[in-house]
């Protein structure tokens, strides 16, 4: 089954107000609140004290938006001078096959200790969620690493619930809240979905 879809063009003529109207009506919406829910209690905690000066949030922005916007981010989380959270819907106009991808940055170190375990260990031992082994980051001064997960699968989003992802994101966001952000984020924030965060 599909279904009517904007592309690129016409989601840039849209203001983020209006993009996050077209967002919530989206099957998606519910498991990027609830994220965004648990991001903003658990990981960017008293959020309200510096949204758009060390951190912002983008509603469905251009970034890996494919020009007939078969595959887009619902947002894109920015803490300093990198990103730090994002999901990817992709297969939008297949309602059949239509998924929702999520990406959380942590503190490497931290959260490999907190594991007790190596990158490479956690790859093999739950393939429901993925990593990547090699990118460090230099904004993380070379500390970060990403964690991949499948919103739309429950077994994944348990799989991720069951990992210290959240006490390593804090650390990560501690780092970089104390950096600016960059001109264009600030422009390109969303109120309505910062509210999330901030709760």
């Amino acid at each position: 089954m599909t279904t009517r879809i904007l592309t690129k063009v016409e989601w840039n003529a849209l203001s983020p107000a209006e993009r996050f109207d077209k967002l919530s009506a989206m099957p998606e919406f519910d498991p990027v609140n609830d994220f965004l829910t648990d991001y903003g209690r658990n990981a960017l905690t008293d959020g309200a004290q510096d949204v758009t000066q060390h951190w912002s949030i983008s509603v469905v922005p251009q970034t890996r938006m494919t020009a007939d916007g078969k595959e887009f981010r619902p947002f894109t989380l920015n803490v300093g001078p990198m990103e730090t959270a994002y999901m990817v819907v992709l297969d939008a106009a297949d309602l059949n096959r239509r998924k929702l991808f999520g990406c959380v940055y942590v503190a490497r170190t931290h959260f490999l200790d907190a594991t007790g375990r190596s990158v490479e260990e956690l790859i093999d031992e739950n393939p429901l969620l993925d990593y990547d082994p090699d990118v460090k980051f230099n904004s993380a001064k070379d500390d970060g690493l990403r964690i991949y997960w499948d919103a739309t699968n429950p077994a994944s989003v348990a799989a991720l619930n069951a990992i210290p992802w959240k006490q390593s994101a804090v650390v990560l966001v501690n780092r970089l809240r104390t950096l600016k952000l960059a001109g264009g984020r600030v422009r390109a924030h969303s109120t309505a979905l910062a509210d999330l965060l901030i709760g």
